[in-house]
């Protein structure tokens, strides 16, 4: 049976360009129950970031597709876990965080970011996060991007368009606890969605564009001047395109 590392570069012959298609035939060993794999042959374009979150030293964490390095500071690093496909990391909801130095792939005028996550606690009263890129805005720390979910159980995108607050966007329903969810952020230069496990849940015109700077993306927490908002569960697979994904193609990547 092939190694995930193996099916790994299979995969990534795929990808090539910024266009990810994910083969059955290259990609089957990945599923560690040794089941048939579910073909997400799309065709999606415009990926440009790729954290598989299965790095084995457990301190350094590689964008397969981008080259960018996240890395924590010991001991607030996750810990190898059994991820959503093959590996993933589990973070203890306290101090864990990956930082991942900003790059183009994370500031694009349009963008995707979809991650596995599961959540095995309730937040706190400000919620957690699953990842989010920090902007200064007047002085003030606010998000250029954020997924999270708040003590409610909402799924919520949190954006900054310029402006002295941020603007968030809930989706209907909440996350449950102790399983695996797909979750998804979309933004077109005009309109922002939420979508749970490849549904669409809410969307909403915000017309200005989204706010950005050189602050670093944060996995498993966000940055408000201090680390937090720290996520009580695992993460697998985050993907960052450089525009916003159709519905259809938010379920094939929730196929996978």
């Amino acid at each position: 049976m092939r190694t995930r590392v193996s099916a790994r570069f299979a995969l990534l012959l795929a990808v090539g360009c910024g266009r990810i298609s994910f083969d059955p035939t290259a990609d089957g060993a990945l599923d560690r129950d040794g089941s048939p794999d579910v073909s997400a042959d799309g065709g999606i374009s415009g990926l440009v970031a790729w954290f598989p979150l299965d790095d084995p030293s457990g301190s350094t964490f590689v964008d397969v597709v981008g080259g960018a390095t996240g890395s924590c500071m010991p001991p607030n690093c996750p810990t190898l876990t059994t991820g959503h496909r093959g590996a993933g990391y589990l973070f203890d909801g306290i101090d864990d965080c990956i930082a991942v130095p900003n790059s183009g792939a994370f500031s694009p005028a349009q963008l995707t970011v979809a991650i596995w996550a599961r959540q095995d606690q309730v937040g706190g009263p400000s919620g957690v996060s699953q990842v989010s890129k920090r902007v200064d805005v007047m002085a003030t720390a606010l998000n250029s991007w954020q997924a999270e979910t708040l003590s409610s159980g909402v799924f919520v995108f949190t954006s900054n368009h310029g402006s002295a607050a941020n603007d968030s966007l809930a989706s209907t329903g909440t996350i449950s606890l102790g399983v695996w969810h797909h979750l998804a952020i979309a933004y077109d230069g005009a309109t922002k969605t939420v979508f749970v496990d490849g549904i669409q849940k809410m969307s909403r015109v915000v017309p200005a564009a989204l706010a950005y700077d050189t602050h670093p993306v944060q996995i498993g927490c966000d940055d408000n001047q201090t680390i937090g908002e720290p996520w009580p569960g695992a993460l697998d697979e985050l993907f960052v395109f450089d525009r916003a994904l159709s519905p259809a193609e938010i379920a094939t990547l929730a196929s996978w």
